[in-house]
């Protein structure tokens, strides 16, 4: 349950865990299964498309993942790198799979491997970076496709 929880509030951080109850009092993996991760990756498959269009039923509405819009993202680690991100548009998030799954609920514990098919990101950005005496500058569109995380 503990493991099922963690995935939940990653996937969806912001939400107040008490919001998503009524989606997973259905979908409880026993500690003490043998297929407890086949369980909790039945779990998520279960409770996706709530947990994508943040529509948790009974009225209760979370973050919607797709698409999932940032008007805008600073990133400054003083003079030698500032990045500014506009208008980015994150679609495919829905087709997310889960490859990998391994869990130690005794040290509540876990690591995830997910793979993104159809992602596609999407803005514009400016970038000022300095690498010993090379200063990097650019700014225009960005397009990223296909990615995978573990």
């Amino acid at each position: 349950m503990l493991a099922v929880i963690s995935l939940i509030v990653m996937l969806n951080v912001g939400v107040d865990l008490g919001e998503l109850l009524p989606l997973i009092e259905n979908v409880v993996c026993p500690a003490d299964s043998a297929n407890v991760t086949a369980c909790i990756i039945e779990a998520v498959e279960t409770i996706k498309e709530p947990l994508i269009t943040g529509d948790y039923g009974d009225g209760v509405k979370g973050i919607v993942l797709d698409p999932y819009v940032i008007n805008k993202l600073e990133v400054n680690r003083g003079p030698s790198f500032k990045a500014s991100l506009k208008n980015v548009l994150i679609t495919g998030v829905r087709n997310f799979q889960i490859e990998k799954l391994r869990t130690d609920l005794r040290k509540k514990k876990f690591s995830v491997a997910v793979t993104f098919p159809d992602l596609v990101v999407r803005g514009q950005y400016k970038l000022e970076m300095n690498i010993v005496l090379l200063k990097l500058t650019g700014n225009g569109p960005f397009n990223l496709t296909g990615m995978s995380k573990s």
